[in-house]
């Protein structure tokens, strides 16, 4: 479980989707864009691909943010993994 969930200062969005729901902690203001967003099934995949990338933060306001700790120049920023990444993204902010 999430740190933040048990101590209660995060509180997670349930898409209804278990194996989602227990891979992802969701969490915004706006509980039902949430959801019309990842009841898209090209959404939950875009986001599954980002993070098996080893991403660990995404970020979608008005801006899309992704974070991923320790990345390693050589082998993470590659022609190939931006365009995937950025093609996810687009995916997203297509149902946002």
């Amino acid at each position: 479980m999430h740190f933040g969930k048990k101590l209660g200062f995060v509180h997670d969005i349930e898409t209804h989707d278990p194996d989602f729901d227990r891979e992802f902690l969701c969490s915004s203001p706006n509980r039902s864009a949430v959801l019309s967003l990842l009841s898209r099934p090209e959404v939950k995949q875009a986001v599954k691909d980002i993070f098996s990338k080893r991403f660990t933060i995404l970020k979608a306001n008005k801006n899309f943010f992704v974070s991923k700790p320790n990345y390693k120049i050589e082998t993470d920023v590659t022609i190939e993994n931006i365009k995937f990444i950025l093609e996810r993204i687009f995916i997203i902010a297509r149902g946002y």
